[in-house]
């Protein structure tokens, strides 16, 4: 993460939009650069601001609509809206158990509707995060089963299986990663420890 609190480190992290990036905007709003602290400020509440009035976008057209087939994609994006405020930490912390049961909620309305594996991929990272490791690995599960890229979800497995000790099925899941590639360097070096 870069350590230069200045307007260009300030305005090129702003361009992503990621967990590192909010927590380096997060950082820099306790500079004690005037300018600097305002812009990190103006643009986590701005990033906060437009997540917000999607979900309210999202929220009126669920009232507006008959059709399941657009109620099941409202549904998923408003708890994939949810995930994404607490996955990218805009929030306050006060807020961030609330913000998982609203996901929660959208994410298994949508289920009611349909099955499938990207929304038991959300499921997944929503209960883990809300520290219900058996209901997170049942939804990781199952979003394997109906077909969810593996290389996404066994790191998420093998956490939960580490949390509980089950090191053996650890092993497993490295035996079935040894021919997939990888999403990201950061999975990779994670692997390399247990390799």
């Amino acid at each position: 993460m870069p350590k230069a609190q200045n307007f260009k480190t300030v305005f090129y992290m702003s361009k992503f939009i990621h967990p590192t990036s909010t927590k380096f905007l997060k950082k820099t709003v306790n500079t004690d650069q005037d300018e600097i602290r305002l812009l990190a400020f103006s643009l986590l509440t701005n990033l906060e601001k437009n997540i917000i009035e999607k979900i309210s976008l999202m929220k009126k057209q669920l009232e507006k609509t008959k059709d399941e087939r657009e109620k099941f994609e409202i549904f998923y994006s408003l708890g994939e809206l949810y995930w994404e405020i607490v996955y990218l930490n805009i929030s306050d912390k006060e807020l961030i158990e609330a913000y998982l049961k609203e996901a929660l909620k959208y994410i298994q309305k949508a289920l009611q509707i349909r099955e499938e594996p990207k929304v038991y991929f959300i499921l997944g990272r929503i209960y883990l995060k809300l520290g219900n490791n058996d209901s997170a690995q049942e939804a990781f599960y199952k979003s394997l089963e109906l077909g969810f890229p593996a290389e996404r979800i066994l790191v998420y497995l093998m956490e939960i299986l580490y949390y509980k000790r089950n090191f053996a099925e650890i092993f497993n899941i490295l035996k079935k990663l040894k021919n997939i590639t990888l999403p990201d360097p950061k999975t990779e070096l994670i692997l390399k420890v247990w390799r």
